[in-house]
């Protein structure tokens, strides 16, 4: 790989807002002469942009087109190409977000999420192809790598464009995907301050864009030999214990050495008992148990009906059994958990867990006072151990 400079024209879809604009800026910075930045409205988000890019003798085009629409498109480029612009780069960050569970979306939902990222960069990859581009960038997402259930389509869509970034280097083409991790200070994000919490809870923290955009630029221009690659701020202690996924094979390269449970966050319910006793246990445990539920599904804890049905809540078996492996993690016993449905609810879930670990001490109890007899009686050791383990059966 050969180191890249980042100078000459660029065209941003999805540029006039958010992470998009944020990438101009940077791009800016770096010394491209002109932006284009193209979306569906064409509204710029931050009309001053403009006049910091003329201080800064930066051209700024702001075009509105439907970057899925072929015509409209190659009329994008028609363009660029007449105004004798030589074309550096492009990056593909057009994006909307409708997350809702699977389950819970129809054909027509899933499609607008797909075709707005897929299409828009099939087309780009199509029409661009007239000029020698040295950079064409995919926006995709790290959550290729560890899945989300609300969001399928939005994955699924990611997934392609880290496909089309592989063959357009097979074809010996510029291509380069970048998954990206959570932005805290925008796009999506920045309006979702509760869904932030709730990530920085799960990943330990967000990046800024400007964070975010220097360290791909200081790949970009160290060289990379690369079609895609993964930039997100993780604290992977904190997401393995979050995350049962982490522990497959998959993740073995991964150095995941701090705050293994035991460690930080293994709860002893036996010890809980018998120093806060059952009332207090049992609302701890529920806790845990919307905490566990709320990272599963991305969402706020506060959002989740502790006496609502699982599978009401969007619970699928996938779901269920990582909420058991979690559970099971945190407490270090097995979850009594078979199934999400029957009417399972986190309540009951918690009154099943409870009523295992007090049947476990009572159990422990009466071995100990059994133990204690046999101990006391001047017997022979062999028909001690026989009457120790019939009464354990």
């Amino acid at each position: 790989s050969t180191p890249m400079d980042l100078s000459g024209s660029w065209v941003i879809a999805g540029g006039t807002k958010g992470f998009g604009l944020e990438t101009a800026r940077a791009l800016a910075s770096k010394g491209a002469k002109r932006l284009w930045l193209v979306s569906r409205s064409g509204d710029l988000e931050q009309p001053g942009f403009l006049t910091e890019m003329e201080h800064l003798n930066i051209g700024v085009e702001v075009r509105a087109a439907d970057l899925i629409d072929n015509v409209a498109v190659q009329a994008l480029f028609d363009e660029i190409e007449q105004s004798g612009d030589e074309l550096a780069g492009i990056v593909c960050g057009a994006a909307i977000f409708d997350d809702a569970m699977l389950s819970d979306m129809d054909a027509e939902r899933f499609e607008r999420v797909v075709r707005t990222k897929l299409d828009s960069a099939l087309q780009l990859d199509r029409e661009s192809r007239r000029f020698d581009l040295k950079h064409f960038w995919l926006y995709s997402s790290v959550s290729c790598r560890f899945g989300n259930p609300s969001q399928a389509a939005y994955v699924a869509a990611n997934m392609e464009l880290e496909a089309l970034a592989k063959r357009r280097t097979k074809e010996g083409l510029p291509a380069l995907a970048i998954a990206w991790g959570p932005i805290g200070d925008a796009g999506y994000l920045a309006q979702a301050e509760e869904l932030k919490a709730v990530i920085v809870h799960k990943l330990g923290a967000v990046m800024t864009a400007k964070t975010a955009l220097n360290r791909l630029f200081d790949l970009v221009e160290r060289g990379l030999d690369q079609s895609t690659i993964t930039l997100a701020s993780v604290d992977w202690s904190r997401l393995k214990s979050e995350l049962p996924l982490l522990s497959e094979p998959l993740f073995e390269y991964l150095d995941i050495r701090v705050s293994e449970v035991g460690q930080e966050g293994l709860i002893d319910i036996h010890a809980l008992l018998a120093e806060k006793g059952e009332a207090k246990t049992r609302k701890i445990l529920l806790n845990l148990l919307c905490q566990v539920a709320a990272q599963i599904m991305r969402i706020a804890p506060g959002e989740i009906d502790v006496n609502r049905d699982l599978t009401d809540l969007g619970f699928d078996s996938l779901m269920g059994m990582n909420l058991k492996l979690a559970m099971e993690e945190r407490l270090g016993t097995a979850t009594p958990i078979a199934s999400v449905g029957d009417g399972m609810t986190l309540s009951r879930l918690t009154h099943l867990i409870l009523t295992s670990a007090q049947s476990e001490t009572h159990e422990n109890e009466a071995d100990v006072m059994a133990d204690r007899h046999l101990t006391d009686l001047n017997i022979p050791e062999k028909l001690k151990n026989e009457i120790s383990s019939a009464a354990k059966r």
